[in-house]
């Protein structure tokens, strides 16, 4: 009798576990379909990477995050890179994201562009900062 109630209740906390963390893993938002530019710099720790997105607003749970990201084997494999992240996609969504890195850009710079052409172009597409490469 002892070992039915002590199965029962381990049963409870791993069902109510899972289901928190299933909740958890929801997208923070899933009317709001605009994206959020996202930056990761080289050398960051995934610990400030999963705060950062929190803070956000762009995932439900750093703690669900942390923990989807541990079980997974990703949680240091999180890549450096320019990203554009909807609150509308979940925290696995997110984590693939991430662990596939930023997307490829081509840039095509014609002949005659001037360097602040460059600056613009570059700058729009979120590879660097506006002024970044006329003041270097």
């Amino acid at each position: 009798m002892n070992k039915l109630i002590w199965g029962s209740a381990l049963l409870i906390v791993f069902l109510f576990t899972t289901t928190s963390l299933l909740i958890s893993l929801r997208p923070a938002d899933a009317s709001n379909d605009n994206k959020l530019e996202f930056i990761i710099e080289r050398g960051v720790s995934s610990k400030e990477i999963i705060m950062r997105l929190d803070d956000i607003g762009l995932i439900k749970s750093q703690y669900a995050f942390t923990f989807y990201s541990f079980l997974n084997g990703t949680i240091h494999l999180l890549k450096p890179g320019h990203y554009l992240i909807s609150p509308s996609w979940s925290s696995v969504k997110i984590n693939k994201m991430l662990l596939d890195g930023a997307p490829n850009v081509v840039v095509v710079v014609k002949e005659g562009e001037t360097l602040r052409d460059i600056d613009y172009k570059f700058s729009q597409l979120g590879i660097i900062k506006n002024g970044e490469l006329i003041n270097f």
